[in-house]
């Protein structure tokens, strides 16, 4: 993936090809070595691949907002997972430069919401606050994190192999 000239977008359809393996052993709804399958209620949207680069932002931030309106969410709400996964890609640009990121979208009919994951192949840790609060006035970054526990129904963050992924659930009710 790094060194690829464009982000790889994939939509899955449901039934036809779950993103991997079964998601009954998960600790949390992103456990890196299961992936949502339809079976479980989960329907995978999208999936992009790219380069933790500045390029890819605003495509990466575009495709997951229109994935989410075309998975059910309204404007305000594909707006914020157009807000949140840009604030976790920049993340990575900034923290795991040079990585490779996949950037996923599921929509999970049982409980009416959409979660999203951006896994990194970077070394950094990421420690998600209990909290929302947010850096002094004055400051120029640390919005990110923040923001992700203020706006999301869940969230978090989960260490593997080499990398990490950061995962959110927004409520559509």
């Amino acid at each position: 993936m790094t060194g690829k000239s464009r982000c790889a977008q994939r939509h899955v359809p449901p039934a036809h090809q779950p993103l991997g393996e079964d998601m009954s052993a998960a600790r949390s709804p992103f456990d890196p070595l299961a992936r949502p399958t339809a079976g479980q209620g989960y329907q995978p949207v999208i999936a992009v691949e790219c380069a933790a680069t500045g390029a890819y932002a605003k495509s990466v931030r575009d495709l997951t907002r229109e994935a989410a309106g075309q998975a059910g969410a309204g404007a305000d709400a594909a707006d914020t997972v157009r807000l949140l996964t840009g604030e976790l890609f920049a993340n990575c640009v900034r923290h795991a430069p040079d990585t490779d990121v996949r950037v996923a979208l599921f929509r999970d009919i049982a409980t009416n919401s959409l979660a999203v994951s951006v896994d990194d192949t970077g070394r950094s840790a990421v420690v998600v606050p209990d909290h929302a609060d947010l850096p002094p006035g004055d400051a120029e970054c640390g919005y990110g994190l923040p923001l992700l526990r203020a706006l999301a129904a869940d969230c978090g963050a989960i260490p593997f192999g080499i990398g990490k992924r950061v995962w959110f659930v927004l409520d559509l009710n």
